[in-house]
C-alpha cells in the first residue's frame, strides 16, 4: 500500500485508504515495540545487562514518536520535519542497540547482530545523501527485525 498504491496510480487516495495505510504502519510499530520489550528478559538472562534495558527503553520511545508523527496525518497536519528526523534517528538508534545486545549474548548468529548494527548505522547516512527531505522509509526499520525474528521463531519451534 505504502508507495505503490497512490504513487503509481493503482489506487486513489481516499480517507479510508489513508486510514488503513497509516493504521497498519502504526500497528506494526506497536507490535515491534512489544516484541522488543518481550525480548528484554531473554537478553538479560543470557548475560547482557545494560543493552537490553536500553533497547527496551529506546524502541518503545521511538515507537511513541512515530505514533505521534503518524497520528498528525489523521488530523490533516503533516508531521514537522524535525519530528520525522527524530523518529527515524530514534528507530535506527534503538536497532543499533538491539544489534549490539545480540552480539553480546549470541542468541542468534553473530552475522545477524553485525548486519543489524551495520544496516542501522549505514542507512541514516545514505538517507541524508539520497533523500534529505524525506528520511522516513518504514520498511528500512522492519527488515532487521524480520531478520532477527526468523531464527528466534525457528529456535522456539
Amino acid at each position: 500500500m505504502y508507495s505503490f498504491g497512490t504513487e503509481y496510480g493503482w489506487v486513489t487516495e481516499t480517507p479510508a485508504y489513508h486510514a488503513w495505510e497509516r493504521g497498519l504502519f502504526m500497528a506494526g510499530y506497536v507490535a515491534a515495540a512489544l516484541g522488543v520489550a518481550l525480548l528484554e528478559p531473554v537478553l538479560s538472562e543470557a548475560g547482557a545487562t545494560i543493552l537490553p534495558r536500553l533497547v527496551a527503553t529506546a524502541f518503545p520511545m521511538a515507537t511513541v514518536v512515530v505514533l505521534v508523527m503518524e497520528a498528525l496525518s489523521f488530523v490533516g497536519a503533516g508531521a514537522p520535519a524535525a519530528l520525522v528526523v527524530l523518529a527515524v534517528l530514534l528507530l535506527f538508534g534503538a536497532e543499533v542497540l538491539l544489534g549490539g545486545a545480540l552480539l553480546v549474548i549470541r542468541l542468534v548468529p553473530a552475522w545477524i547482530g553485525w548486519a543489524t548494527v551495520a544496516w542501522n548505522v549505514a542507512w541514516p547516512v545514505v538517507l541524508a545523501v539520497v533523500s534529505p527531505g524525506d528520511p522516513y522509509y518504514p520498511v528500512l526499520h522492519a527488515i532487521p527485525l524480520l531478520v532477527i525474528g526468523i531464527p528466534l521463531v525457528r529456535r522456539a519451534g
